[in-house]
């Protein structure tokens, strides 16, 4: 796939357009697989509220729709569903109540978080497919660049590397850095030589991006076609009916290893001292298991 940015961002759409609407009331409570597959916005806790604010991204892609006038298109909708202003945000779990302001600048980091990633999705996937065998680091390096991204400009890996499994940008909110892909031959002439792995390197990506949204799983959209050639070629009512309930199972089943797998990711960082001791209440909320994932 070779993706360009004065096409129509068909990928990028599709990636938001696919991504489930979730209810969560911290950003942090999706982690790793799951941020892939749900959209979320901080504190953002009303479901159809969130599914308008997914319509109106996804068209801004499609339609190369700015900030400005995404933002202008937005906040009457906000400003009549109680989510514009200072307003007042329950924890759906504990019932705690928050104050917060949703302005222009709470907008833009809405608008350029999903933009960068769909982008960077879209981006990896087009790279992997590249000829070129390497990925090179590179920020911006000016006054806004945070220092763990400047210090991994120029870095080169092979593209299959594992370190690109959590520092592949945008790495932080506002996080400006990108990935360019090298051949061989490019790196001689260019006097580069690549890093043979990337295990001792610094970790660029706070713990909100320490995913890749490029690396996201294609078997359910394999698994979809196959279930559909199955389904249509069951003539009996009862079997396509017991059919049905074993592929639910099934995403049942996944969906709690999902869970599962990002709680033991925290538990590990955890114990491995990589959560700073004086911040434990980011442990706190590591996920959660919906009512319809715990039956």
């Amino acid at each position: 796939m070779n993706f360009s940015f004065f096409e129509e961002p068909t990928a990028v759409y599709e990636y938001l357009k696919s991504k489930k609407p979730e209810a969560h009331f911290d950003y942090d409570e999706i982690v790793h697989d799951a941020h892939k597959k749900a959209f979320t916005i901080a504190k953002m806790t009303n479901l159809d509220l969130l599914k308008d604010m997914q319509s109106s991204l996804t068209k801004a892609f499609k339609d190369g729709i700015g900030f400005n006038e995404w933002k202008n298109s937005v906040k009457p909708m906000l400003a009549k569903k109680g989510w514009l202003g200072n307003i007042k945000v329950k924890d759906p779990k504990t019932g705690e109540e928050k104050e917060i302001y949703v302005g222009n600048r709470r907008l833009r980091t809405i608008f350029n978080t999903n933009m960068r990633t769909a982008y960077a999705k879209a981006r990896y996937e087009s790279q992997m497919q590249s000829l070129g065998e390497y990925f090179r680091y590179t920020a911006v390096l000016d006054s806004r660049t945070r220092e763990a991204h400047r210090k991994l400009h120029g870095k080169t890996l092979p593209k299959t590397d594992k370190f690109w499994d959590t520092n592949y940008p945008p790495n932080g909110w506002g996080c400006r850095c990108k990935v360019q892909v090298l051949t061989e031959a490019e790196c001689v002439a260019r006097g580069i030589v690549p890093l043979a792995d990337g295990s001792f390197l610094p970790q660029a990506a706070e713990k909100d991006f320490a995913y890749n949204p490029g690396k996201v799983d294609k078997t359910d959209k394999i698994l979809k076609g196959k279930q559909d050639k199955v389904l249509d070629a069951v003539t009996s009512s009862l079997a396509k009916k017991n059919l049905k309930q074993t592929l639910e199972n099934f995403e049942h089943e996944r969906d709690i290893y999902v869970w599962q797998r990002s709680l033991d990711d925290m538990v590990n960082a955890v114990i491995g001292g990589k959560i700073i001791k004086d911040k434990i209440y980011q442990v706190a909320q590591v996920g959660e298991l919906k009512q319809s994932i715990k039956k």
